[in-house]
């Protein structure tokens, strides 16, 4: 979401896939992160678990906005200076992090009726240095640590071959999406790989589709997403009866539910040959140039109308007021994030 396309080879797959993942992930927290909160008893047992379907299908957009990162980024002729990496990657992303960490307090101090005071500037600073803003700014610091290490990232592309890439992706996938499910069922397995999170996995196997590494045919990309999803939906509904376990860890981030729909939705999406025919297609191109700017606003707008004005948009029309209040707050983000690259400063983090 982070990436530009300036200067390297002009896929507008990856920006359709952007412009959706950015959409879903609207969608995503409006039916996720104040809905539910403040609105569970409102809504009644059916529809939070409406609610919790619609959240834990669309938990493919992060993974995706990550696999174009590895898929602009890793290829060999995409070159990366030590300059460059911090001087336009790192250095817009904390940029983008420092400026909206104060511009979410300002927002939460005015909307809450807070008064100013020095010490507010004491704990917005305390809050960049351990993640303690708005929630939607972990995706941040991600970046920022997939960053770090590109340069690495990039040689282990540069050197291995098909086979080695697939090794890794299995490895990857066995440790950290398939073996933690088992956790579930208390079952602890005393093996593991030194790897911290799944998100380098996402960024080779974005790389992997793209460069055909790993090949997935339209038909089996969209097999993938039809069988992840319907057992998504499943899975949630079945987990809305039980009391003793959850099975949330299915549709995390590090589920191979999640990883093989995000393939699938990846696949599908990406592909080499794109034209702009459309008007769907032109809005998403439109989004895209946007979307890193609308992920960062579109929070405001959620918390202005789900929290301070009250509204639930599953009140009103169920799940097509929330497709109706997606679309609505990412027209007025776009519209702001347009206003606002307007301004020299700003336009640089955005």
């Amino acid at each position: 979401m982070a990436e530009r396309q300036a200067g390297y080879k002009n896929i507008l797959g990856f920006s359709y896939m952007r412009a959706i993942a950015c959409i879903a992930i609207i969608a995503l927290h409006i039916t996720a992160s104040d809905a539910i909160i403040y609105y569970s008893t409102d809504t009644g047992a059916t529809g939070n678990i409406v609610l919790s379907v619609i959240q834990n299908c669309l938990m493919w957009a992060v993974p995706c906005f990550v696999m174009v990162t590895g898929a602009l980024l890793l290829p060999e002729d995409k070159k990366i200076t030590y300059k460059k990496l911090f001087k336009k990657y790192i250095a817009r992303i904390l940029g983008a992090l420092i400026l909206f960490c104060f511009v979410f307090r300002l927002f939460s101090m005015v909307m809450d009726g807070e008064t100013f005071s020095f010490s507010i500037i004491v704990e917005t600073l305390n809050q960049i240095i351990t993640d303690g803003s708005w929630s939607h700014m972990w995706y941040l610091y991600l970046l920022i640590g997939l960053y770090l290490l590109m340069p690495f990232y990039k040689k282990i592309a540069a050197a291995s071959q098909r086979i080695d890439i697939i090794y890794l992706l299995i490895i990857y996938a066995l440790f950290l999406a398939v073996f933690p499910l088992l956790r579930v069922w208390n079952i602890n397995l005393g093996f593991y790989i030194h790897v911290l999170t799944i998100y380098p996995f996402y960024l080779f196997l974005g790389y992997a589709i793209y460069k055909r590494i790993l090949k997935i045919s339209p038909k089996a990309g969209m097999g993938f997403i039809i069988v992840t999803t319907g057992t998504l939906i499943l899975l949630t509904v079945i987990n809305s009866n039980l009391t003793e376990i959850s099975l949330s860890s299915f549709w995390g981030y590090a589920s191979i539910i999640v990883v093989l729909q995000a393939a699938g939705i990846f696949a599908l999406i990406c592909k080499d040959k794109n034209t702009q025919k459309g008007i769907v297609k032109k809005i998403l191109i439109k989004v895209d140039k946007c979307s890193f700017g609308i992920y960062l606003v579109h929070m405001i707008y959620v918390r202005l109308f789900l929290r301070y004005m009250g509204i639930d948009p599953y009140i009103y029309g169920g799940i097509i007021g929330i497709i109706l209040f997606t679309i609505m707050i990412l027209a007025i983000s776009y519209i702001t994030v347009w206003i606002l690259k307007k301004i020299p400063i700003i336009k640089n983090v955005l």
